[in-house]
């Protein structure tokens, strides 16, 4: 079995060499591959070594430092889409600001460094390395988070080229699936809530991404908005917490112009 290459990112070499204890000691001998790299000031080194040795995982201190892991991390996501980053965070509460800007920057997953165990460590690495998403977690009890997100999407909406509409049209199980994504349901409560298997969910994910064109979920959302396929908007009626969210399925299935 292929190993799964980390790079831990970080200036501090006593956090280096704690996170690879950590991360070893969560995982099994032959399941992740460590790497250490110390960003530099403006975290270039961490660009040429990411070109020069790409790894699956890089786990990234938001605090490097003044919040510099924010920009790092978009740099990464821009340019490197399929290297995963797991985010890192010394907070001892869960901030919604960080976790949405987390979001926004493209991380696939937001640790509490804290309260992980070297375990779940390991585990969100092999999660995130096999095309998951674990932020979406952190949104199931946040949903002031999920509408940010949200309302970012349909801004994103409106700024979509015309040229990168797409025709090509997707079956109503799709569509559900996409509908579910969009309001930051995991790929686990998913399955749960259709009755089909995490590999299945991922198989119709694989596929609503060839067919949208799209680079991941995010910019599936936000084709679909555009196309009119699905709606997003806060639901404030009676007998729903203020903010709660509403994702609705909307108009034919099929993105684009005719």
């Amino acid at each position: 079995m292929r190993k799964i290459v980390a790079m831990i990112v970080d200036r501090q070499p006593f956090s280096r060499a704690g996170l690879r204890q950590a991360i070893e000691q969560g995982s099994s001998a032959e399941a992740i591959e460590v790497m250490e790299c110390d960003p530099g000031v403006d975290g270039s080194y961490a660009v040429a070594q990411i070109d020069a040795a790409p790894p699956d995982v890089v786990l990234l201190n938001i605090g490097y430092p003044d919040r510099d892991g924010l920009a790092l991390c978009r740099k990464i996501y821009g340019s490197c889409p399929p290297i995963k980053v797991v985010m890192l965070t010394n907070n001892p509460i869960e901030d919604p600001d960080e976790l949405f800007e987390a979001l926004r920057s493209g991380a696939a997953a937001y640790v509490m460094t804290r309260y992980c165990s070297p375990q779940e460590l390991a585990k969100t690495i092999e999660r995130a390395s096999n095309g998951e998403h674990p932020i979406d977690d952190n949104l199931s009890n946040k949903p002031e988070v999920a509408l940010r997100v949200l309302r970012q999407f349909q801004e994103m909406a409106f700024n979509v080229r015309k040229e990168d509409d797409i025709t090509t049209p997707l079956n109503s199980k799709e569509v559900e699936i996409l509908t579910l994504v969009a309001k930051g349901t995991g790929n686990k409560e998913i399955g749960a809530i259709l009755r089909v298997s995490d590999g299945a969910v991922k198989k119709h994910i694989s596929n609503i991404l060839r067919k949208l064109n799209a680079n991941d979920r995010a910019h599936a959302v936000v084709l679909a908005i555009r196309g009119g396929l699905i709606s997003v908007q806060p639901d404030l009626s009676i007998g729903r917490r203020s903010g709660d969210i509403l994702v609705e399925a909307s108009g034919p299935i099929r993105i684009g112009s005719n």
